[in-house]
């Protein structure tokens, strides 16, 4: 009877330790939450305040360039990139810190915006390889003026929404690779009638708009892309934005009021967040090869764990390779 009481009481023990534990991991979890809906509150209300003030104070330097940029025969990024014509359909990417990223390409021309201290000798060898790759030295973007000394290199990438050459554009990061699952998703958006293609493929891709995973095509409303481009291209108004997720904070205030309605969605996680996204048409080959993973996609790269099922697509039950 006394080891029987001993045992209950040890069980008891083991419970309450347990039970401890879950309160602890739950309020961990809230904690952590809390925090980063504060930071976000934090960073929405810094980046409004000094815009507002910059706007109050009337030193908003539009960009006013739009005329000039359109019936000339300028390009934002080099003379190679004029020989493909007008109604480009591109792939943009930027480098500033490294030039040992490997490129990756699909049947799209691909513009690189670096400042990078690399030769011509090793550009003319990468466009020899690939007749779809077009290097951008922003140095010589000479519409744009000075652009080094008030754009930072984060923003580089969004330099053809202002490009008159340029059709179809679409934001990514050099070091993620392109499967077949996000080609379908963005030929499926393609053939839709909606302006902006918005994707996120993993619990951390929260933000609105990821500065790598968005797409929009810029010559069905120009006056539109001109609202965009008038503060992409504005000192006063990029000053309020370079922070390190200055770039998505910029795509959330000038580019998300429109696109939330007017975008496909491809989303995997956020369906609850985000009422207009849908499910990607294809399932993913492996958890670790999620849109946007970087490159090579192991394990061992936070993978993103099982969708919520609201979230799967129609008939769909595997919540891993959702």
């Amino acid at each position: 009877m006394i080891k029987f009481f001993k045992l209950i009481i040890r069980k008891c023990k083991q419970s309450r330790i347990i039970i401890l534990y879950i309160i602890l991991s739950i309020l961990l979890i809230y904690i952590i939450t809390i925090q980063y809906y504060y930071s976000n509150i934090i960073f929405k209300k810094s980046n409004s305040s000094c815009v507002d003030r910059i706007k109050k104070d009337e030193i908003f330097d539009k960009f006013d360039k739009f005329e000039e940029l359109y019936k000339s025969s300028q390009t934002l990024c080099s003379k190679r990139s004029v020989k493909h014509g007008y109604n480009q359909r591109v792939i943009s990417i930027s480098a500033y810190q490294s030039n040992k990223d490997n490129i990756y390409l699909v049947d799209k021309i691909l513009v690189y915006y670096h400042n990078l201290n690399i030769t011509n000798d090793q550009i003319i060898n990468i466009e020899k390889r690939f007749d779809n790759v077009d290097f951008c030295y922003v140095y010589d973007i000479k519409i744009l003026s000075n652009i080094i000394e008030y754009m930072s290199g984060r923003f580089h990438r969004f330099i053809p929404l202002g490009d008159p050459y340029v059709d179809i554009y679409m934001s990514r990061d050099i070091d993620s690779p392109i499967y077949q699952r996000e080609l379908l998703s963005v030929n499926q958006w393609l053939l839709s009638d909606k302006l902006y293609h918005i994707m996120r493929d993993h619990p951390h891709h929260n933000d609105v708009i990821l500065a790598g995973l968005w797409a929009f095509k810029i010559s069905i409303n120009r006056t539109i892309t001109n609202n965009i481009i008038k503060y992409l291209f504005s000192k006063s108004i990029l000053n309020c934005y370079n922070s390190m997720r200055g770039d998505q904070d910029f795509l959330r205030d000038y580019v998300w009021p429109i696109a939330e309605k007017e975008s496909i969605q491809h989303d995997s996680f956020h369906c609850k967040l985000y009422k207009f996204s849908i499910p990607f048409p294809k399932p993913k080959l492996s958890i670790t090869q999620f849109v946007g993973c970087r490159r090579p996609c192991r394990y061992n790269q936070d993978p993103p764990g099982p969708c919520p099922i609201k979230c799967l697509p129609h008939n769909y039950t595997d919540q891993y390779l959702c």
